[in-house]
């Protein structure tokens, strides 16, 4: 082969290495703090870089020891994705996925995609990783295209508990992982008096308190939090010495209903199975289940109504049922808020006459009672008393 045939052989090769080299992507896991004590939080972020190229969608799943580590939450904000259509959230234990993008895309360097908030369970290391093969990031090319992916995992050393002799608990909010609609935080702990403590809330993972003491008091009370994930920070010395390791607790309050959403139906055939389907939407703490209440009333007899209650996960079959008056979705979030949407059956505006006039029926048979009772005991006040001689 002569030189003249080689030569646009070589350029070729290097020019389709620079083009995969320009649309790289890369998925890291990193953590402000790769050392964490067994009674503490990891806080684990994962981050992507374009490394040249504009995108605007990824997909992610997330591995972890399940051994090792306890998940307790995650945070897409701050986040290169704008707008979700997987939230992160853990879909069984050591699995964690999500999904999202950024209208017209962007290129991005080294910027977070999710935080994610872990528990150690014991002494050791625990590794966090990313799932190549379920994970992608996406040109904003209009057609999707992939990029070629590299992923970075971390490891974790897990080492013993840290010594707090206060030893703070929440009688608020006693569970570091479970959501709270209660907006007042109230944490406690043992006093010394030979001991200093300093402490404070924030909504920074990683805030330590400042070297100024705080009031020994034993107790503090944080009214009208706001919806998120704060972090109680706390630590203490005795008088005259260092300052001690600082011990975090983590407050998921979640006070709004869920977002309101729409329950659609479709059927194939008439007298066919026909679906009905409903997504709700909680921007903190995620839909957690929907009760599903089906009310049943015959046309020509509408007062007698079968009601019957189950839980459904977004769809919902169901065979020719032209007696469904309504049905009622509720949506219920992880801090138990509830969000209820009605469908009014396969006939709504027959459905929407009949639930009225069940209203009404209802409130003229109670007037009625009310009338009836008041015009006898009027009477019996009118009837004279007879008496004996």
């Amino acid at each position: 082969m002569t030189m003249k045939r080689v030569l646009p052989c070589i350029i070729a090769v290097i020019m389709l290495w620079s083009a995969r080299s320009a649309y790289a992507s890369t998925l890291t896991i990193t953590a402000p703090q790769q050392a964490v004590s067994v009674d503490g939080m990891a806080m684990v972020d994962v981050r992507l870089d374009s490394e040249g190229a504009t995108v605007n969608a990824l997909q992610t799943t997330v591995s972890y020891d399940a051994s090792m580590l306890d998940f307790v939450s995650a945070s897409p904000d701050p986040s290169f994705v704008s707008l979700w259509t997987e939230s992160p959230h853990l879909v069984r234990p050591g699995i964690i996925t999500m999904s999202g993008g950024k209208p017209n895309g962007g290129f991005v360097l080294d910027v977070p995609v999710a935080h994610l908030t872990f528990r150690p369970l014991k002494e050791g290391t625990a590794d966090v990783s990313i799932v190549s093969s379920d994970s992608g990031v996406y040109l904003n090319d209009g057609y999707g295209t992939p990029t070629p992916l590299t992923v970075k995992p971390l490891t974790l050393a897990i080492s013993g508990a840290m010594h707090i002799l206060a030893q703070p608990t929440s009688p608020s909010h006693g569970s570091q992982s479970d959501w709270s609609n209660t907006r007042t935080f109230v944490v406690a702990w043992s006093v010394y008096p030979e001991y200093e403590v300093s402490f404070q809330l924030s909504r920074d993972p990683l805030a330590i308190p400042d070297d100024t003491p705080d009031e020994n008091i034993g107790t503090m009370t944080y009214p009208n939090l706001t919806d998120g994930v704060w972090y109680f920070t706390f630590k203490e010395r005795a008088r005259g010495s260092s300052w001690g390791s600082v011990f975090r607790w983590a407050v998921h309050i979640d006070a709004t209903a869920p977002e309101s959403f729409t329950v659609l139906s479709t059927r194939s055939r008439q007298g066919g199975t026909g679906l009905l389907s409903f997504h709700a939407n909680d921007a903190t703490s995620g839909i957690a289940s929907y009760i599903i209440r089906i009310t049943e009333k015959p046309w020509w007899n509408p007062w007698n109504a079968t009601v019957t209650t189950l839980r459904a996960n977004g769809v919902l079959a169901f065979d020719d049922r032209s007696n469904i008056t309504e049905v009622d979705v509720t949506a219920l979030d992880r801090a138990g808020n509830a969000r209820t949407e009605r469908w009014f059956g396969e006939h709504p505006r027959r459905n929407q006459l009949i639930f009225m006039a069940s209203l009404l029926l209802g409130a003229a048979v109670l007037a009625g009672l009310l009338l009836t009772v008041v015009l006898l005991t009027r009477r019996v006040k009118r009837t004279p008393t007879r008496t004996t001689r």
